[in-house]
């Protein structure tokens, strides 16, 4: 008898977790639908509209583990959307394979015009940081070259605390501040948000805390469509496509959201 109710009321709490996980999930796509077409919480695309837009990137795969919702949104928005990325992602030896796959990952985000930087000075590791001066010179030159009005890097936590990614932040924040130049002044220069571990990966449940920590912070929120488009790229990544980044892929808040402050 005592069984009997036991497994009633086992039965019971497993259907009401079941319906609440369902609620929950149903919740969360109802907003972050709402927030996608909220000119408010979906205002990054305001930003970029018909402006030449340079993505600065560490090496091959950033571009969709980081990146994916902004990307898209240059491709859709920006008047011209470049992609630079100063290594070739060559830590493990991999990077003549891994250039061919930033090139079929940037094609399905929307993006062609792709540069790979190669010197020896820049080179991938986790745990060197750059040289500033060096990488001010290479985006100074990027931002005459193709009459950059806003550009998009990594910010002082580098989203997962690599060496590299800081590097970029310092150097363009660094560029923006010593620059006197009309060019450069007039520069929109923005950093994608690192959030705690704990938001990282809890994929669409992070919108909540986005929209209520938003602040002056630009918000860019991906379609299911996009959501589908930053898996495709992440996958043409084959080389780096192994078990953890399979998991990041499903639970990380980047390839759904990306929040981006100015420098």
């Amino acid at each position: 008898m005592a069984g009997d109710v036991l497994y009633q009321l086992y039965l019971v709490s497993q259907n009401v977790v079941s319906t609440s996980i369902f609620q929950i999930s149903l919740l969360m796509i109802i907003i972050t639908v709402l927030a996608y077409h909220s000119s408010y919480f979906n205002d990054w695309r305001q930003i970029i509209t018909q402006k030449n837009v340079l993505l600065v990137i560490a090496h091959p795969d950033d571009e969709c583990m980081f990146f994916s919702p902004c990307a898209q949104a240059m491709a859709k928005h920006a008047e011209n959307v470049y992609l630079l990325c100063i290594t070739d992602g060559d830590f493990y030896g991999l990077g003549g394979i891994r250039q061919g796959e930033l090139i079929k990952s940037c094609k399905l985000l929307g993006i062609d015009r792709i540069e790979i930087i190669f010197n020896r000075f820049l080179q991938d590791d986790p745990n060197v940081k750059w040289d500033i001066n060096l990488l001010k010179k290479i985006l100074r030159d990027r931002v005459y070259q193709h009459r950059i009005n806003v550009i998009v890097t990594f910010d002082e936590y580098g989203v997962s605390g690599h060496a590299n990614h800081i590097s970029l932040y310092h150097a363009l924040k660094e560029l923006i501040y010593s620059d006197d130049d009309d060019c450069i002044t007039q520069l929109e220069a923005f950093a994608l948000k690192t959030v705690n571990i704990c938001r990282k990966y809890i994929g669409i449940i992070d919108i909540v805390w986005t929209m209520l920590l938003k602040g002056n912070n630009y918000i860019c929120i991906n379609s299911l469509g996009g959501c589908i488009t930053s898996q495709l790229a992440m996958r043409a990544h084959a080389s780096q496509f192994i078990w953890f980044r399979r998991l990041y892929t499903i639970f990380s808040r980047y390839m759904l959201i990306n929040s981006l402050k100015r420098i």
